[in-house]
């Protein structure tokens, strides 16, 4: 099973740049493809 959350990071004001982020069971990280 995997579990994928939007991180957002604003670096300046009007400035965010958003990130899926995909946590699996196994603890492994990866991002998502298809997401931009």
């Amino acid at each position: 099973m995997r579990v994928c959350v939007f991180v957002c990071v604003c670096l300046r004001v009007c400035v965010c740049v958003c990130v899926c982020v995909c946590v699996e069971t196994k603890f492994s990280y990866s991002l998502c493809s298809g997401y931009r």
